[in-house]
């Protein structure tokens, strides 16, 4: 056996003093030596394995040989540093279908005609843009009250006095209706097909058949008659209806048995729905020369033998 211990690995412990001792660090060096090849580890390591141990932390310095973390898959203890980036929010998309940031709405599509435009803003007179299902009759972008399309998006609308008289039998209202759309075509005014008479029957009268406009009424010369529906029913005209289709002045009375609001006459007088002109029968006339109550119902001069001649007022609608 004293053959086999003289081939065995001895044990030399050394202690150093280190930064004067013994108040220092010590530091304690292991060496291990090994004389037989088939005592080396599996490892094999043929050299000396050295630890230093930091007696005074207890940390280990290094081991040489020793297999590495990412070989043997050990972590490690040391704190690792993770780094966090907050998300900002990304610039506001208009058409993403999200109402972000100074957007009024956001409805995802490419459709300028609905209530969201592509600029993200809400659909409204004054855009440029029609939109006749919200019940705009133009739009140009302006809030020009005077040149053809206001700032409520409602255009212009023509009226004229017929240059033409007709006893007081002429087929109902809607024989001055016809007369008026024929008028206006043969003039070339815009949608002529749209004309009616300022005129009252046991059927008809303007306040119930009327589009009531938030527009303008102009005279084939291009004066103002009213500013809108409410300002030609308030009883007085800003000028007479007393220009025709063709721009030419007129004079005289009109058939109505209308009031200035567009109201079928309390008393009326309408030569028997306008269809008879013997005597005794009555209309009731407004004078194309006035712009108040008078123009629509000259109660001076009201009824009027069915007998006599007289003008139709025609409204573009």
């Amino acid at each position: 056996m004293p053959a086999l211990h003289a081939h065995r690995a001895f044990l030399l412990a050394t202690v150093v003093c280190v930064s004067g001792c013994p108040d220092g660090p010590q530091t304690t060096t292991l060496v291990t030596v090994t004389s037989d090849p088939d005592e080396s580890s599996s490892s094999g390591a043929t050299g000396t394995d050295t630890t230093t141990t930091d007696d005074t932390t207890g940390a280990t310095a290094g081991t040489a040989g020793s297999e590495s973390n990412s070989e043997s898959g050990a972590t490690t203890d040391s704190s690792t540093s993770s780094v966090t980036t907050g998300t900002t929010a990304g610039e506001v998309v208009c058409g993403d279908g999200e109402v972000q940031g100074d957007e009024e709405c956001d409805d995802g599509n490419d459709n300028n005609l609905d209530a969201c435009l592509n600029s993200c803003e809400l659909a409204g007179c004054g855009d440029g843009i029609l939109h006749e299902d919200f019940g705009e009759e133009c739009d140009d972008g302006n809030s020009d009250e005077d040149d053809g399309c206001n700032s409520q998006c409602a255009r212009d609308r023509i009226v004229f006095l017929t240059s033409t008289t007709t006893q007081g039998k002429f087929g109902a209202v809607s024989g001055a209706n016809s007369h008026c759309k024929s008028l206006a075509q043969d003039a070339g005014l815009p949608n002529p097909l749209t004309y009616r008479a300022w005129m009252s029957d046991d059927t008809f009268s303007p306040d119930e058949w009327f589009f009531k406009s938030k527009g303008r009424y102009l005279l084939t010369n291009g004066a103002v008659v009213a500013k809108d529906w409410e300002d030609l029913t308030d009883g007085t005209l800003e000028n007479a209806i007393n220009v025709d289709e063709n721009g030419e002045l007129g004079n005289g009375g009109a058939w109505t048995n209308t009031t200035p609001q567009g109201l079928k006459h309390p008393d009326p007088a309408d030569c028997d729905g306008w269809t008879v002109t013997a005597f005794p029968t009555e209309g009731r006339i407004g004078l194309v020369s006035r712009t108040d109550g008078e123009w629509s119902d000259a109660e001076n001069f009201n009824p009027e033998d069915c007998g006599a001649n007289a003008h139709f007022y025609c409204f573009e609608n």
